[in-house]
């Protein structure tokens, strides 16, 4: 299969080899799509999957070409029924609905969902984390070192120490709404970002960046607003 080939918008399945499970997508350029999935930067629990069984263990299929785009939507429904990938047992599709690219409404996570992410979030406590009892890299000290000596730093990379500065301080102090992206109703006033990493089991700087609508990445808003399937805001006091 030469991916290069499908450079054109459509609809797409992965299964795993393993287990069975498929996960269906939509995508303006297929062959795109697919090299972006499995990126540390998706969180998601496809992106997961891919990283925990590799992508060599998941079948990659095109399940229809859509040219007219706005159709995109309905045929990624019509494939997400068919297969039931949004069932825990049989996919990796957290949403039952499809929309636009690059948006999603649907339901909350289930009760399976969350313990499963906490669980993940509790293995890595304390020694178990591989990062526990590590130093800072020689590279960051050298950094840091002639960051304080006054040694002159890129403005892109001022910026990008500042943001991340703004953002660790706000998983420590700020609090978080949890809002129903189909009601805009807070479902729950988290006392802190790191409160929401360490019950979902992410990383304590996911929930801030968010909130903030930037990606670390590229410095440019976030292309998804939802994020676990919810929308996130810091709280006003």
């Amino acid at each position: 299969m030469i991916i290069a080939h499908y450079n054109f918008p459509g609809i797409y399945k992965f299964t795993n080899k393993i287990n069975g499970k498929v996960y269906v997508g939509q995508s303006v350029n297929i062959c795109r799509r697919y090299y972006t999935h499995g990126c540390k930067s998706q969180e998601m629990t496809f992106g997961y999957a891919i990283r925990k069984y590799g992508k060599k263990n998941f079948e990659f299929e095109v399940l229809e070409r859509v040219d007219d785009t706005s159709q995109l939507k309905n045929r990624e429904q019509y494939w997400m029924d068919y297969y039931q990938s949004y069932e825990s047992d049989k996919g990796y599709n957290i949403l039952r609905l499809a929309t636009d690219a690059g948006k999603r409404v649907g339901r909350k996570a289930t009760e399976k969902q969350i313990e499963a992410t906490r669980a993940r979030g509790k293995a890595q406590v304390g020694e178990k984390n591989p990062m526990y009892g590590k130093k800072r890299s020689d590279e960051l000290k050298a950094k840091l070192s002639a960051y304080r000596k006054g040694v002159p730093v890129p403005e892109s990379r001022l910026k990008q120490l500042i943001e991340h500065n703004k953002v660790l301080g706000a998983a420590k102090r700020v609090k978080i709404d949890q809002i129903d992206p189909q009601t805009g109703k807070v479902l729950k006033v988290w006392e802190s970002a790191r409160k929401v990493a360490e019950a979902l089991g992410i990383h304590r700087q996911s929930i801030p960046y968010r909130c903030r609508g930037i990606n670390p990445k590229n410095g440019k808003p976030f292309n998804d607003d939802l994020f676990l399937g919810f929308r996130w805001q810091f709280h006003e006091q």
